[in-house]
């Protein structure tokens, strides 16, 4: 009687200590889960993670329209200067932001410039830029700002046919955004196009030394399926706190079967 009473007892203890086990096992699961939580919620504000978004090629393209002033400095440079070579200029593009850091565009720049001999000689300027926008780096992406700042680089050809040459051209400046509605931005842009001597028909066809600098203002339109950006949900958060409910399930249910026995 005594040896089935010891045994009953000692089988009651190793359930009460697989029980326990299991509880704190849970507990410790539950507060590495409720750690994990308070370290990620706090930082993040957004429910979407940062910089990561869903690419089209169907979206955010713009058109932009454009005016303002240019001033050829030629080599040799004329009797002229900087200011008594200013000319109007206009400008047309078509390009596409593929994130909200980086774009492309095609541009069609035109109007007429002052050569070294002081004549007015028509042109038209081809080139093709990539657009780095410089703020959704400096806000982290988190939110969309009003004002940007957008340096640009890139390569075309000048067509100049009353001096009968198209050199090639490197293209380089900065341009200011500024948002009126989702899909129209005021545009400010200063940009400069180094190419060969020969653009105005004096000079040297193999040194670089001829350069059109430009000044000016309009707005742009954006336009396609959809615009701005698809951001991708953070889902760390969610499947933290599913396994803090599933921990929770556990925990209760071995608490039920232990008060049932």
């Amino acid at each position: 009687m005594k040896k089935i009473l010891f045994s009953m007892l000692m089988i009651l203890a190793a359930l009460l200590d697989a029980n326990a086990h299991v509880v704190n096992t849970a507990e410790l699961r539950l507060k590495e889960n409720k750690v994990g939580q308070e370290d990620i919620t706090p930082r993040k504000q957004s429910p979407h993670l940062s910089g990561a978004i869903i690419p089209s090629w169907k979206d955010n393209w713009f058109v932009s329209v454009s005016g303002g002033a240019s001033s050829f400095i030629g080599s040799p440079l004329g009797c002229d200067d900087l200011f008594g070579r200013i000319k109007p200029a206009v400008q047309f593009s078509l390009g596409k932001w593929h994130t909200p850091s980086v774009g492309n565009r095609f541009v069609f720049q035109g109007f007429e410039w002052k050569s070294g001999a002081l004549s007015n000689q028509k042109y038209c300027h081809y080139h093709a830029d990539l657009l780095v926008n410089l703020m959704p780096t400096l806000t982290m992406g988190d939110n969309e700002c009003r004002w940007e700042i957008i340096p640009f680089v890139g390569v075309g050809m000048i067509d100049n046919r009353d001096a009968n040459s198209n050199p090639f051209a490197f293209n380089y400046g900065v341009q200011g955004r500024f948002r009126l509605a989702d899909c129209l931005h005021i545009t400010a842009e200063i940009g400069n196009a180094t190419t060969f001597k020969d653009a105005d028909g004096f000079g040297s066809a193999r040194k670089i030394g001829d350069h059109l600098l430009t000044l000016s203002a309009g707005v742009s339109w954006t336009f396609g399926k959809n615009r701005g950006w698809k951001k991708i949900l953070d889902a760390r958060p969610h499947i933290i706190h599913n396994e803090r409910l599933e921990t929770m399930l556990y925990v209760q249910g071995r608490e039920n079967e232990r008060l049932t026995k």
